[in-house]
């Protein structure tokens, strides 16, 4: 009997761990992608290496999970992206542009950034050591240690539940993580921070009954409110 049960240990031992799941779309070992667009796209878990992507718009850009090492990225653009437990170790972003961009707990051990500009750029929980070309001091940055204390009010608080019941709002996890139950507190410090109060309840109320199709990033819920509340003001 304790043989047999050995034997069936080992067995289990020996099988291979899974590896998760890649993103091969958007994956690049060796290749040239350069002056490509890709607005929108979802860099999800995707993996590449010694990949060139110079002067390529990577604008509201879903980077979550997302391997891209030793890659080169100079001259490129990047508004509203995001990138969320990235690994993007010894890559290079000299002359790139990064406007409303989040670096969310990612690494960039060895990156370069000379030449780049940044404009309302978050690095929360993201080590800027061993980086080139980049410093707390450079202008447009924002580094965040610690998550920050938030005040929501009921009615917030009502119209963020409210949204959650929105099922591409809630696979989103912009507005809480849904593994860990817990509010994704940077993205709200950054909604409270682009809109009043009132605004920001209603946009939610209206982006629950109208939003229709996944998405992955905050800023296109951003895009989403500002877009619905612009309407509402022409029409009154």
């Amino acid at each position: 009997m304790n043989k047999a049960r050995r034997k069936l240990t080992k067995r289990k031992q020996s099988k291979k761990v899974e590896e998760p799941r890649r993103n091969k779309f958007f994956s690049y070992k060796g290749e040239e992608r350069t002056d490509r667009n890709f607005l929108y796209k979802d860099f999800n878990k995707s993996d590449s290496i010694h990949s060139r992507f110079t002067r390529s718009n990577f604008s509201f850009v879903n980077f979550n999970k997302a391997s891209m090492k030793y890659c080169g990225f100079n001259g490129a653009t990047f508004v509203g992206s995001e990138f969320k437990h990235a690994k993007l170790t010894g890559s290079r972003f000299h002359g790139a542009a990064f406007k409303d961009t989040l670096f969310y707990h990612t690494k960039l051990e060895r990156a370069s950034f000379h030449g780049a500009t940044f404009e309302n750029v978050i690095f929360f929980g993201t080590s800027i050591r061993n980086i080139r070309g980049l410093s707390p001091d450079t202008p447009g940055i924002r580094i965040i240690s610690t998550p920050p204390k938030l005040e929501l009010s009921k009615h917030l608080k009502e119209a963020i539940d409210l949204a959650l019941c929105n099922i591409h709002i809630k696979e989103s996890e912009t507005l809480r993580f849904r593994k860990q139950q817990r509010d994704n507190i940077i993205n709200l410090m950054i909604l409270q921070e682009r809109f009043a109060e009132a605004d920001l309840i209603h946009g939610l109320k209206i982006a629950q009954s109208k939003i229709n199709k996944g998405f992955h990033t905050l800023s296109y819920l951003i895009g989403f409110i500002k877009r619905e509340l612009a309407r509402e003001l022409v029409h009154t």
